[in-house]
Parts: structure tokens; sequence; C-alpha cells
């Protein structure tokens, strides 16, 4: 097989592969060997898309360049000192030289204004972030690999609030991810509406006593969250507590990797891989189709059985002494999946509806499995060293298995004190061209840009599901409703699936809630708290438009594999009766989930429509030629509506207005930037904005900028704006 067959002459599936995993020119055959280490069954896995390592062990398995084979390290808590303060700066700095990717804390660091040694103060988190974001920089420059830090701090911590703000200037700290620690105490104070708490810390240079507002902190977060995409949030109790070693007191997890998937102790380390869900589905797309619960039983074995041997294979590959030690003593892997929503649709399931019972059972045998792959190595090659009997009294693992059980299994113990642990698998489910991670498909086309690959290159990717699905049935044009895409997803359902998933997970999961751009600041309030009731260790969010991301949809219709904007063949139509100039004139809004979706315009001189006609829709019909347009009741008929249209300046306007509402752009925004072009009463622009302002309530006007468009936030009892228009009184 050569690489341009596996990865059916996707370019940018090529480029990944060239560019980040292939080493001196192998050939694919020879990169099959390499990474299997020329195992049999788990080269056939690999080379049918069943699974892949994690991107370290895929670079750098059997090269002997002591670079590592461990996607994730954590560097713990830094110290309240100078001492340790900077030899983080050194020891994240060698992790990074040797492709480790790594987590700190800065929640023992003493905020500003503490006085040290009675002779001058403290000057608190932010410069020290600014020396490790530098770091992650500049080692990350001319590496085969960009240097991945994320920082998290107490959201009890005094600084806290200049933590959350910090990223309002994009240029400062740019090279780390940033999460808030939260605790149950915390999110029950905010449930609660609590405005003042006393919080007592003790540092090396004495204690403080300050006071904090729960409710506020909490509202920052919100809108920095609604904003910039950042901070994230660690739930900390569970994060720290539901796994494994829940009970080893030894074993206290500080922070985590880089995208919070592996909550580890300090100087610990994790290898990775993931299961590609979607290709343990026998007849595809069929009535007929089912998962093959036998051979994924009988992989997952194996795979646990290869990633131990990385463990091995790697020991002397990690950056720090500490790091060996901790990794030798814990043998830490962490199995995860990719592909789950390419699954769902191979299934005709709806991901975010009708999925939760095959979810659970599928992650379930994920779990129970793995856990029984490590009892038997244990068994075979001993426990890991750091073992303690403690680890079967923990309630994931009574979770999952019998008293019985448990007591058989104890008596042998286990090899690894981790096990599953659910990626974003970046890079590699890209280069499969599947979903990754647990994430829904983004959206069936859309642009990624890869910052390692040629230069930051920026790719037009189609997904694979879509074509294949074609294939198979080339007489259809529109994709069936159990195609759905990021942005078609509730958040509840988000959360109930990540849910289900964190139940039978005993590390992390990485995952992101795709928002839409019209999403509200209470919305976002109540998605926090339904995660952490719901069990999550952790939540990030990400607001469409609200910072550039990695992924963006590309709004073209006309592309050969149809960017799927869930629009049903007919809508129903509201119909507005006007004069423009003088003239007589209709104008048809069509209405998806009862908000306006698309517009169409044309003089009464055509024909005449009568605003209480009954059953109107609008019917989309696709064709070679193109997309067409039809009004149809229980009246009359108005076929090809486009070509209504009066001159070429309304047209344009009746089309950038429908393609702006198709995209989630706020309505406020249309109707702004309708006000600043004419404000002529009679004109079509301001026909439009007056039709338009009938499906929104006057207080949301008032809340958006009149002269950019955002949303003005109410502080110092002033309606402001971040482009510095403020309305007061």
């Amino acid at each position: 097989m050569t690489e341009q067959e596996y990865f059916n002459n996707n370019q940018l599936s090529l480029d990944i592969w060239n560019n980040k995993y292939r080493y001196n020119n192998e050939s694919f055959d020879e990169w099959l060997d390499r990474v299997s280490n020329k195992d049999n069954h788990l080269r056939e896995c690999i080379k049918n898309k069943k699974f892949l390592f994690g991107g370290r062990i895929l670079a750098n398995r059997g090269l002997n360049n002591g670079a590592t084979m461990s996607n994730c390290y954590s560097r713990g808590f830094v110290e309240d000192s100078l001492k340790d303060i900077l030899q983080v700066g050194n020891d994240i700095a060698m992790t990074f030289k040797a492709q480790g990717g790594q987590g700190l804390s800065l929640s023992k660091i003493r905020p500003k204004g503490t006085m040290i040694k009675d002779l001058y103060t403290s000057d608190g988190i932010v410069p020290w972030m600014h020396l490790y974001n530098t770091i992650t920089d500049s080692i990350s420059q001319g590496g085969s690999r960009k240097g991945g830090l994320i920082i998290s701090l107490d959201i009890t911590h005094k600084e806290a609030e200049t933590f959350i703000i910090i990223k309002d200037d994009l240029n400062k700290i740019n090279k780390a991810n940033l999460s808030l620690e939260i605790n149950d105490e915390f999110m029950n104070w905010v449930v609660n509406g609590e405005t003042s708490v006393n919080i007592h810390r003790i540092y090396d240079s004495g204690e403080i006593d300050y006071t904090i507002n729960p409710t506020a902190l909490y509202n920052l977060l919100i809108y920095q969250a609604w904003k910039v995409a950042e901070p994230g949030v660690l739930f900390m109790n569970k994060f720290r507590n539901y796994n494994l070693m829940e009970f080893i007191d030894e074993y206290q997890i500080e922070t985590c990797n880089l995208c919070g998937e592996q909550p580890l102790p300090k100087n610990l380390s994790c290898n990775l891989s993931s299961i590609n869900l979607s290709e343990y589905v026998i007849y595809p797309f069929t009535d007929n189709a089912y998962f093959n619960e036998d051979s994924f039983i009988k992989d997952i074995y194996y795979y646990i059985e290869a990633m131990d041997d990385i463990i091995e294979e790697n020991i002397n590959n990690h950056a720090l002494p500490e790091q060996r030690e901790m990794t030798y003593k814990y043998r830490n892997i962490g199995l995860g999946v990719m592909g789950e929503a390419d699954m769902l649709i191979k299934m005709k399931i709806k991901y975010g509806l009708e999925e939760s019972s095959l979810i659970d059972k599928i992650h379930s045998i994920l779990f129970k499995t793995a856990v029984k792959a490590s009892v038997k190595l244990a068994q075979e090659r001993g426990a890991f060293p750091g073992y303690k009997a403690e680890l079967f009294n923990s309630t994931i693992i009574k979770n999952h298995f019998t008293q019985e059980e448990i007591n058989e299994m104890k008596s042998i113990g286990m090899r690894n004190s981790s096990l599953i642990s659910i990626a974003p698998t970046g890079s590699i489910s890209t280069m499969l061209n599947i979903s990754g991670g647990i994430e829904p498909i983004f959206a069936f086309s859309h642009k990624r840009r890869t910052e390692n690959i040629n230069g930051g290159e920026e790719y037009q990717v189609y997904s694979k599901i879509v074509q294949d699905y074609f294939k198979l049935f080339s007489d259809k044009t529109i994709l069936p409703d159990y195609f759905v895409s990021a942005y078609d997803i509730n958040w509840k359902n988000r959360i109930a699936l990540q849910s289900t998933i964190q139940y039978h997970t005993d590390c992390g999961i990485s995952s992101t809630i795709n928002l839409s751009k019209d999403t509200k600041l209470e919305e976002i309030y109540e998605l926090y708290i339904e995660a952490w009731k719901a069990g999550l260790k952790g939540c990030t969010i990400y607001v469409d438009g609200s910072r550039q991301g990695i992924l963006t949809i590309d709004n073209d219709e006309n592309k050969s594999i149809p960017l799927i904007h869930n629009r049903p063949k007919e809508l129903p139509v509201d119909i507005h009766n006007v004069k423009i100039k003088g003239e007589d004139w209709t104008v048809l809004v069509g209405l998806l989930n009862d908000k306006p979706y698309e517009l169409f315009t044309f003089k009464n001189k055509n024909v005449h429509l009568s605003e209480k006609i009954q059953n109107a829709k609008l019917i989309k019909d696709v064709t070679d030629k193109g997309n067409l347009y039809h009004l149809q009741s229980d009246e009359i008929i108005i076929q090809d509506l486009p070509s209504w249209y009066s001159t070429g300046e309304e047209e344009f306007t009746t089309r950038l207005i429908s393609r702006m509402m198709r995209n989630n752009y706020d309505l406020n925004i249309i109707i702004n930037d309708a006000e600043k072009t004419n404000k002529s009463i009679g004109t079509f622009v301001n026909v439009l904005k007056r039709v338009l302002s009938k499906y929104i309530k006057s207080k949301q006007i008032e809340d958006i900028c009149p002269e950019c468009g955002n949303k003005l936030i109410k502080t110092e009892g002033c309606m402001k704006c971040t482009c510095g228009y403020s309305k007061c009184g």
C-alpha cells in the first residue's frame, strides 16, 4: 500500500504525514513497520485505520533520537520560591526540547502586593506567566513540534480577576492555554448568589486574608469565555478524585497536560493512542449497521499491551530524571477514541439526540476491557511499582465491577495506574479525515490552518464521511438528517454525552462545546453550572467568531461537496407588504426555528400577495443548475424567486442579508449596519431594516452598540462597548 492510497490522495493528510510523522523519506510500509514495531496484528489495525498512536509515538518510535514518545507531562504546582519558579522555567524548556507538552499551576504563588520578608512586595503571577509564555514561544521555533503549555490558577486566588482577563490582549500570553481551578465550594457559592466570601491563605512569607465576590468572578469568567474562548475551567473535586488512584494518598493530582485529558501528579507523564470507532461499524449507512463488539474487545487487549511496551522503550527519553522515576513508578497510559461522530453517522444515529445508550455501552466496554487487559499484563509482567490494593476501592472501579470481580483482580494488581484518556486527536484524526475525539464533525466543509506545516498554510477540507455516503448512494443529492455538525447540536446534549463518557473514563476528556454567534451570556452562565452538576472534569467553549480558530467554516454554498445548513426542503414564510419610494413591494422572510433565515423581495406590479395567506412556505430545489426557490401556498405558486428581484443593487442587498442570516449573524448587527448605511425613510435598505426589526424585542436592540454592532456590557452604571462607545443614565 502507498501513502496516496492510504490517505485517499488527500493533500492535507499527506502533508501532515510527511511533515510530522514520516522519518527520512521512509516508505509507507516502512513507516507501518516502525510504528507497529513489526507486530503483525497491530500493523493491520493501523493499516485498516482502526487505531493510531499519539503523535509523539508516530514520529519517534524506533528512532532512538532522544525525543520522547509521551505527549503529556505535568510540572504541577509552582512553589512560592524564586528557586522553584526559575527551576520550572528550565524544566518546561527541557521538556519542550524533548517534544513533550507541559502543564503547571500558579495557585501557590503569593499574589501581587504581598510582603516578602517585610522588605518589599511580590509582583504576583503575571511576570511568571510572561516568562513561561516566552519560553514556550522560544523553544517552539525551529523544532519539529510547537511548544505546548497550559497554566492554571485557583479561582479564589487574589489575582484570579487579572488571570481571567489577561487574554484581552491576545498578543501577550499567546502560547499557553489558560484554565481556572474551580472546586465544589465555589460553585455552590455561585449557585447561592454569594457576593462576599472571606479567604485565608498561607504562603511561605506568611498568612493573608482577603475577600472575593464569587458571583462577580463567575460572571467575568463567563464574559471572557464568550469573548475570547478562555480561560477554560477545571472542576477540581471530580478532576482530582474520579480515577483509579482515588484513595492512594501519595498520588496527588496537581494539574494536567496541555489539553486537559490527562490529570497528573507532578513530573508524571503519559503516552496516548486512540481507537477509530467508525471502523468498527459493519454495513455502514444501512438499516443493518452494527458495532462489532467482539473485534473491539479483542483489539483493546492488543492496544493496552502495545502502549505498555512504549513505556519501556521510552523510559530513557524523558527530559528530566524526576519524569523517568515517576513514569516507571506509575506506568500511566491513555487509550482514547476518535471518529465517534463518524461512527454514529454510519449507524444512522443523530449525534446529541439518540446516541446515549450506544455511547454508554461502548465506553463501558472500553473501560472494563482496558482494566482486564491491564490486570492480565500485571499477571504476566508484574504490577506497576506504585500499586496498592486501595486502587480497587476507587469509585470508578466499583461503578463497573462486582465485588467478586474486584477481589479476584485485587489479588493480581494492575500494570498501569491510568488507562482511558480522551484526547482531541487534532492531527491524527485530521490525517485520517475523521472527527476528532468525541467531538461532533466541525463542519462538512471547512478550512483548517496548520501552524507547523508549510508555514501555516490553510487547507479546504471536505469530510470523508460525506464522500463515503455519496459513493454508496450516488442517486442522493441531499444528506440525511443524521448528518449533523458542531453548531447544530444543543449544548445541553453535548454536556449529557460528555457526562456519560466521563462516567467510564478514569482520566480526562478534551472536548470543546461550539456555540453559535448569537449565544447569549445567560446561556453560558447556565452551561458551566450544568457541566459541573453533570460531573464533567472540565469544560471549554468556543463561540463562533470570538477569536480565530484552527477550524473555520467556509460559507460558500457552491462547493462540490455541499456545506450543510440543515435547511429543510420547505420552510414557513412570513409575508410583509411594504412601500418603497411610493411603490408597493412584498418582502418574504423564510423562518428556521422561528427565526429569520432567508429573504426575498419583489415589486407588487408582478403579483400581489395578501399577508393573510394561509400555509405559505418556501421550497428549495437542488438542481444541476444550482438552487431554485419557490413560494407555495393554498392559493398561489411563484416559481424561481431570485428572478423577481427588481435591480442589481436590490438583488445584491437581499442576497447579502440572506447569507448573513443563514450563517447566524446577529440580527441586531444587520439592523445597525442598515441604519448606518442609509437613514432616509422609505429607502430599500431602511424598509428591510424595519421588517427585520419586528423579529427583535426592543430591549435586545438597546443592548447592542450602535457604532460597531457588538454587545454592550453594563459597568460602573453605564452601558459600554469595547470600541469606546458608552451610554449612561
